[in-house]
């Protein structure tokens, strides 16, 4: 519970009032969700997917990984760089508090990146590792890494190591 200031007709009082949990709208039967892990999972995967140019109303303002594959995927310090900086401002708005680090590593075409993040709702942690591996701004796999806590997996490895073919 939180004390806000209000106004009625002039006279000043204090309120109580509830604090409103951040919620992730989903398109399915769930709708708003307020459950950790789920939307966690949620925005990690609204950014994997999104596309820069998918609404007239935002435009520029959404977080989209391809459009950042697509405007610094020969620069992988700026690459990183912007993709913690929108990844921290974008999970700010989704969650209590929230950690990123983002560390690139380039191998001859394919550029990888390790995305870890750490969200906090109320009392509740979650943390996230993905591998993202790109090869000419063209994501190719996305790996997670939660149970294994490897490092960046090379683009020439992910396909022995985890039994994807591509």
């Amino acid at each position: 519970m939180v004390w806000t200031l209000r106004s009625l007709r002039g006279a000043f009082f204090f309120v109580r009032c509830a604090l409103m949990a951040k919620v992730i709208p989903v398109l399915d039967e769930k709708g708003f969700v307020t459950d950790l892990k789920i939307k966690a999972d949620q925005a990690l995967s609204n950014f994997y997917l999104s596309q820069r140019s998918q609404s007239d109303s935002f435009r520029g303002n959404i977080v989209s990984l391809s459009d950042l594959l697509r405007r610094f995927g020969n620069d992988p310090k700026q690459l990183r760089d912007r993709t913690q900086e929108l990844l921290s401002n974008y999970f700010a708005r989704q969650f209590d508090a929230a950690d990123v680090q983002v560390l690139t590593q380039v191998t001859g075409p394919s550029i990888d990146l390790q995305i870890d993040a750490i969200l906090r709702d109320g009392d509740q942690e979650i943390t996230l590792s993905h591998a993202v591996n790109a090869t000419n701004s063209i994501i190719k796999s996305i790996i997670d890494l939660q149970n294994t806590g490897k490092e960046i997996i090379p683009a020439d490895l992910i396909s022995l190591t985890n039994g994807v073919t591509g």
